[in-house]
């Protein structure tokens, strides 16, 4: 009986921790398809998918789970884990609608080949139909995907929480990538692109509820017959934080963002490059209805996409701050001064930019050069609590030393850049080309004035830094002085400083 105890505990423990973390299913490994997997998995449970293609249209069935790929955070496994319900008939690719939660989540697939789910009669959210539910969609890949309303996702009084995710080539009568109406969906670090919609929002639609929108970019996406090149609003309380509008195209107005009846916006630290239409290349308002006007307050942001910024045709409040706006525009702290981008992108000489292909937009790099106008130029206060990093991941308020602030300071953080990306000193202890080494400034104790530069393994940086060195080639000595390093050796280091003393960048 004795040794009958242990088994028994080790058996109740066993019971308490499979129902406490759930079990894991895998496909084809333990069911044969994925919506199998779902139809057996209870709540807790964790899915996870071998590489491969499956055709299917699944349901998560209101159940709070985990499908994931093998490997998620790895594009080539999302990228050879796909979900095709090509052939299937009309249906979404996947389906939440049975009240699903913020536990119920979507991790690391490329999600293809859907027409929609009808709702109403109208087919609906051609990669992913949410209606009333708030699941977890973070890490997947939804193209080639279509639909009458939202060609790759759909959203219906839905809170849904949306990461890491790209909309590439999926197409709608409105809304190519994106279509949401009524609850609060957020979504972040995302990527639109080369989305198409007829009447407007290549990229997304808004019509209705509070989606917030931050750190994303809307890149050569367009409105074929009507507005909204990138993005299209109606009736919506929306805010947008950090994202890039680049390259959408509008047949009428609104190149980057068309908006109408009566819109309460809030744009911050937002950039709007090389956007295209008839009226309004960055920003729109012509509401159908004369008297629905929207509100908009735009603050830090750059709206550089070659003059006709902002077309006004419905008496809409538009207060614009801190701004840096191509033409000019009335506002406290605005400008109209080149911001100096890095390589900003372009319609080359071959293409017009209302045809939907590839090789007419060349893709820009929007970071700032020194010297930008739009350093240390934005208002701290506009910033929404809680956002500390730009659209790298990069600290949001720093300060650089050779530009004078002409921003508005709130008198605890250095003052905001405008645009999307913040400028700042270059990371000289960063391992630029992840040899494992970086170059520093010794300075030998006892005698400073025979300081060298060398490189040094990046665990050995701490030690060196306590010691009063510092990272960087010393001063003057372009990186030449290297005690014990090779000609290769001093080279790479020459490269690596040179690169990174050009770009400035963090």
């Amino acid at each position: 009986m004795s040794c009958q105890i242990p088994i028994l505990g080790v058996l109740i423990l066993f019971s308490l921790y499979t129902s406490a973390f759930g079990d894991i299913i895998t496909v084809p490994g333990d069911q044969p398809t994925i919506q199998a997997a779902i139809g057996t998995a209870i709540d807790g449970d964790e899915i996870i998918v071998a590489l491969g293609t499956y055709f299917e249209s699944i349901t998560f069935l209101g159940k709070a789970i985990t499908l994931r790929s093998t490997d998620p955070s790895d594009p080539a496994v999302v990228a050879a884990t796909i979900i095709d319900a090509t052939g299937l008939g009309q249906v979404s690719v996947v389906l939440c609608n049975t009240s699903e939660g913020p536990d119920t989540i979507l991790d690391g697939f490329t999600i293809t080949g859907g027409t929609g789910a009808h709702f109403d009669g109208i087919p609906t959210g051609g990669g992913m139909h949410n209606s009333h539910s708030s699941p977890t969609v973070t890490n997947c890949s939804f193209s080639g995907n279509a639909a009458y309303w939202g060609g790759a996702m759909f959203n219906l009084s839905s809170n849904v929480t949306v990461t890491n995710c790209t909309f590439t080539g999926n197409a709608a009568t409105s809304g190519g990538g994106m279509y949401n109406t009524g609850g609060s969906p957020t979504v972040t670090n995302c990527t639109f692109s080369a989305n198409t919609a007829a009447y407007g929002g290549g990229g997304m639609v808004n019509g209705g509820g509070s989606p917030t929108v931050t750190n994303c970019t809307f890149s050569r996406n367009i409105a074929t017959l009507y507005s909204g090149g990138g993005m299209s609003n109606g009736l919506t309380n929306l805010m947008v934080i950090g994202c890039i509008f680049d390259g959408n195209s509008a047949n009428t107005s609104g190149g980057g963002m068309s908006n109408g009846a009566s819109n309460d916006l809030t744009v911050v630290n937002s950039t709007f490059r090389g956007n295209t239409a008839d009226n309004g290349r960055a920003l729109a308002f012509n509401s159908v209805q004369q008297n629905w006007p929207s509100d908009l307050s735009m603050t830090n942001c750059i709206l550089w996409d070659g003059g006709g910024e902002v077309w006004n045709n419905d008496n809409s409040v538009i207060n614009i701050a801190y701004s840096d706006v191509q033409g000019g525009r009335p506002g406290k702290g605005n400008i109209d001064a080149d911001p100096l981008f890095v390589d900003p992108g372009y319609w080359d000489d071959n293409g017009t930019p209302k045809i939907p292909d590839d090789d007419f937009w060349v893709e820009g790099d929007y970071h700032i050069l020194p010297g930008s106008p739009c350093i240390d130029a934005g208002d701290n206060t506009a910033v929404p609590d809680g956002i500390i990093t730009d659209l790298d991941g990069n600290p949001r308020f720093v300060d650089d030393p050779d530009t004078p602030d002409t921003g508005n300071p709130d008198g605890i953080h250095p003052i905001v850049d405008t645009g999307a990306y913040e400028f700042g000193p270059p990371d000289l202890c960063a391992d630029a080309d992840g040899d494992g080494r970086v170059t520093i400034c010794h300075s030998p104790p006892g005698n400073p004035d025979n300081a060298r530069t060398i490189t040094v393994g990046v665990n050995a940086v701490p030690v060196h830094l306590a010691h009063g060195d510092h990272c960087g080639p010393c001063e003057g000595d372009g990186g030449l002085l290297m005690s014990g390093t090779s000609a290769a050796e001093r080279r790479s280091v020459l490269k690596r400083s040179g690169r990174l003393w050009r770009r400035r960048r963090c």
